[in-house]
């Protein structure tokens, strides 16, 4: 599913601007179908806001929504069951994880976890983080919102979905 949300974000930038209607409605529902596969990946909504296009952005947010919600409603068990199926599901994987040092993983976290290591003071990273995490958010929102070059806002928005979920490390 990371492959799909991938490929489906990479629609949508290469089209949310087209001045041509169905192209871009087919990147609307390309970010709509990753934002169904990887929540995270509505950050990229942000590029509808930055155009100032807010009819575009509610249409995404409402196909987003109908696409992460009608797969529960269609479950045999029932739209409640089949979401605290999902929910259980979520909760079973991330506490089983073993957060080792895996050589891949971007997270901020993990990346503040080896520094404190690397500075024999491990205890430190529960201090670390949150201030890491302000300075990558406050950083990251300037480029979206301040930022005049388009590749700019596609690093930071990039970088936000590797960066900030402390679960990244599988990507």
């Amino acid at each position: 599913s990371i492959m799909s949300a991938l490929a489906f974000v990479m629609i949508f930038c290469l089209c949310y601007k087209s001045k041509d209607p169905l192209i871009h409605e087919i990147a609307l529902l390309a970010l709509a179908c990753a934002f169904a596969l990887k929540i995270y990946t509505a950050v990229f909504g942000v590029l509808l806001l930055k155009e100032k296009d807010i009819k575009s952005a509610v249409r995404c947010a409402i196909y987003a929504i109908f696409l992460f919600v009608f797969p529960a409603a269609c479950h045999r068990s029932g739209f409640i069951e089949s979401f605290k199926l999902y929910i259980e599901a979520l909760s079973s994987y991330t506490a089983n994880l073993d957060f080792g040092l895996e050589a891949a993983q971007l997270s901020l976290k993990r990346i503040v976890t080896l520094l404190a290591i690397a500075l024999h003071a491990p205890e430190a990273v529960n201090v670390l983080y949150p201030i890491f995490m302000v300075l990558l958010v406050a950083l990251l929102t300037y480029l979206i919102v301040f930022s005049k070059k388009e590749w700019h806002t596609l690093l930071a928005l990039s970088l936000a979905t590797i960066m900030i979920p402390s679960l990244s490390w599988p990507y």
